[in-house]
């Protein structure tokens, strides 16, 4: 009986399951399968053998039932709690404005009922659909925060929309996930200008109407070595690309100090200190430039200074303070 039960099917027990034609939780019927029960088949056996017959016939009678019918309290009740959950569609709003709604089919999905029977909504799964389905849509940013869909948030808020039968709408909460420096004061009046913060260690570039039209963590001049970045207003005189930068001999070693190639010079005080890409480096703003600063100019992510490249002018006023 043991070998033949190892390649049997077993019974399985009444279930729920969402049916989608239907559009509801509905009662899987059980099902007996071909395994077979030992205490029958002892019976059967013990029987023939008091009747001493050598053979015994097994039928249906021996195989395995299932221990929960269709017909149970709990399996019926299991179902229907389940469509209790999805009654109800849920919308879904972002600054007081309709985003989406969870349509009862979508919160079918997020409906777990365990073989207990126990019926619980997923807010894991619930998580996994809002990142997918709603981040592009609700991501945002200002100039000092980054914000993204709080998914775990929303998880929670939508379940216990469910689990209370509300159609009450749902507003979308959102979590910081970037941070960047406060924009320097009086920036408003400036105009189209380039602000270069030493103190932060981040520079913005403002169109003439005030807008942020780009951002960067930079590196400075080394202080600790005397070379910090001057400060003042001052005008972006040149652009040039594929520029070799060559430093004065301050040590009086008959050579210069640092030959550097970049792919973006933007000079403005003289040309000797401006704005360029510094592929050299990994990483850039933070306390950097106290310790492993630049000679006094200003250091920039090189896809940064690319694109800074394609939006200064000669001409630009570049405002550098700490």
């Amino acid at each position: 009986m043991d070998a033949h039960n190892q390649s049997a099917t077993h019974p399985q027990n009444a279930t729920v399951a969402y049916d989608k034609d239907a559009g509801k939780f509905v009662v899987k019927k059980e099902s007996v399968g071909t395994a077979l029960d030992a205490t029958a088949v002892a019976k059967a056996v013990e029987k023939s053998a008091s009747t001493l017959h050598t053979s015994t016939t097994i039928d249906n009678a021996a195989l395995s039932q299932p221990t929960l019918p269709s017909t149970s309290k709990a399996v019926t009740e299991a179902a229907a709690k389940a469509n209790a959950l999805v009654a109800h569609a849920v919308p879904l709003t972002r600054d007081g404005k309709a985003l989406a709604t969870v349509e009862p089919k979508t919160a079918a999905g997020w409906v777990r009922v365990g073989d207990d029977l126990s019926v619980t909504v997923d807010q894991g799964a619930i998580a996994t659909w809002a990142k997918g389905a709603l981040a592009k849509q609700v991501a945002k940013s200002d100039e000092e925060h980054d914000y993204a869909i709080d998914s775990a948030g929303l998880a929670k808020t939508i379940s216990s929309r469910l689990e209370a039968g509300s159609s009450d709408a749902v507003e979308v909460p959102l979590s910081v996930v970037g941070t960047r420096p406060p924009e320097s004061a009086g920036h408003e009046s400036r105009g189209r200008h380039i602000d270069v913060n030493l103190k932060t260690q981040y520079a913005r570039m403002y169109d003439k109407d005030g807008t942020v039209i780009w951002r960067s963590y930079i590196v400075s001049g080394n202080t600790s070595e005397g070379n910090g970045t001057p400060t003042g207003t001052f005008k972006v005189n040149a652009k040039r690309t594929d520029e070799k930068l060559v430093g004065a001999d301050e040590d009086h070693d008959g050579e210069p100090d640092y030959i550097s190639h970049v792919n973006y010079w933007m000079p403005f005080i003289g040309n000797s200190v401006g704005l360029h890409d510094a592929s050299w480096r990994g990483s850039f703003g933070g306390s950097i430039y106290a310790y492993a600063g630049s000679h006094g100019c200003v250091n920039l992510p090189p896809a940064r200074a690319a694109e800074l490249y394609n939006l200064v002018r000669v001409g630009d006023t570049v405002y550098v303070h700490n």
